[in-house]
């Protein structure tokens, strides 16, 4: 999922941050691209291991579907990835938005927000979404920095200000299909399940990581995004505060 975001992060920073120019060298893509092609090997290898089966006697089975749908669909993202990596146009950088996002939707699916029920749809919507706005924030985060590296200063005041505004929207998203997909799990009626379970205890660890990191995210908002904007020199300090949230 690392490699997804990070892909997904480039097209959405490419399109909407840094107005169609690749905010890194593009070359940085295929590592990125082998990031979630590892990963993708090594599910594989672990649910033939859990099972007790070769990877070949997976595949081959009915629950080796979901792993091939997900390996074509990386596969086609790889020559978009090719391709933008070629030549950085707003053609191939959507290609591998959208290719990436639907490498997301199948990795969704063939978790647990997939299962049968009377909200799998929803669960599944909610899941994809919450993965894709993580991948234009965090991912965004990362060529947020590679960007503004080695432009003059008064040509980090556009991106910035488009990142903060993506990432505002990003930040929702995740709050609220988080939320969802927490109560969904857990029930308003099993509040005591936050601390009794496996599920819970790990959902309070990743409140305890949302909180500073959201608190890094609104200062950078409403202090030096506003500072830069106004023409004082805060980039140093706004670059310090994106690591932080890195």
């Amino acid at each position: 999922y690392a490699g997804l975001a990070l892909l997904f992060g480039w097209s959405v920073s490419t399109l909407v941050v840094f107005a169609g120019r690749s905010p890194g060298p593009p070359s940085v893509l295929l590592a990125c691209w082998l990031l979630a092609a590892g990963g993708l090997a090594l599910i594989t290898i672990a649910e033939a291991a859990s099972i007790d089966a070769s990877v070949g006697q997976l595949l081959s089975a009915s629950a080796g579907e979901r792993l091939l749908r997900t390996s074509a669909l990386l596969a086609a993202l790889g020559v978009a990835t090719v391709f933008a990596v070629v030549r950085t146009r707003h053609a191939t950088a959507m290609g591998v938005a959208v290719l990436a996002a639907a490498t997301m939707f199948s990795h969704v699916a063939a978790g647990h927000a997939g299962a049968p029920g009377t909200t799998q749809w929803l669960n599944l919507l909610s899941q994809w979404l919450h993965f894709v706005f993580i991948g234009a924030w965090i991912g965004g985060l990362l060529w947020l920095l590679a960007g503004t590296r080695s432009r003059p200063a008064d040509e980090r005041v556009s991106p910035v200000q488009r990142f903060s505004a993506l990432a505002t929207i990003a930040v929702a998203v995740v709050v609220v299909t988080g939320t969802w997909q927490a109560l969904d799990a857990i029930g308003l009626d099993r509040l005591d399940a936050l601390v009794n379970t496996t599920y819970g205890r790990l959902f309070l660890i990743k409140l305890s990581v949302i909180a500073p990191l959201v608190t890094l995210g609104a200062l950078n908002k409403f202090w030096n995004v506003p500072a830069i904007v106004r023409g004082q020199q805060h980039h140093r300090r706004l670059r310090r505060t994106v690591r932080g949230e890195v």
